[in-house]
């Protein structure tokens, strides 16, 4: 029998936050809204069953990212025009307060003005089957709300976890100038 005292006890503890930021380079999405419209794959005895498709989606590389950024790049800047406005409203929404009308058309422009975005990031990062970008806004226009939210957060998904580590980046160089800042004397 081998010994494994001590083994275990000096092993390090398993970083679970990590390993959620970091637990796929490529994944499979299913789509079941779109069974229906898949052709039946014949079974056992004859028997027809539908199949339920998928695509398989990527973390996009920098270069791929800042050509979406140069690509969309005055829908960007349209948003970011309106981003306190629609902060404001998000907040509402989150407290539990209804909207007026108006502030739903608001809503919805800015989600009219983001969907171009988002199409252009699916058509980069659906890896199989090749897609361009009308195949892609088709696909979202047949797509049920459970399936097109879906996508949608593997999207923001991705993003979100570009900006914390962009900003986990910046936080450890900010941390490394002040070290240097303060071993030569220079106030910070």
């Amino acid at each position: 029998m081998v010994s494994v005292k001590g083994q275990l006890e000096d092993s390090p503890l398993l970083d679970v936050g990590a390993v959620k930021k970091e637990y796929w380079q490529r994944k499979e999405v299913l789509l079941p809204s779109l069974a229906k419209l898949m052709p039946k794959k014949k079974g056992w005895f004859g028997r027809s069953k539908p199949e339920t498709p998928k695509i398989v989606i990527r973390r996009l590389t920098e270069e791929e990212w800042r050509d979406i950024d140069e690509r969309f790049y005055d829908q960007k800047a349209e948003l970011i025009k309106n981003k306190n406005a629609l902060s404001s409203l998000g907040d509402k929404m989150l407290e539990g307060k209804s909207l007026t009308k108006d502030e739903y058309t608001v809503i919805n422009a800015a989600q009219s003005k983001a969907m171009p975005i988002y199409k252009g990031m699916l058509e980069v990062m659906i890896e199989e089957p090749e897609m361009n970008y009308s195949d892609v806004s088709a696909m979202i226009d047949v797509l049920d709300d459970y399936d097109r939210n879906t996508l949608m957060a593997y999207v923001n998904l991705l993003t979100s976890q570009k900006a914390e580590a962009a900003k986990r980046i910046l936080d450890q160089r900010n941390e490394e100038l002040n070290k240097m800042h303060s071993k030569i004397g220079v106030p910070t």
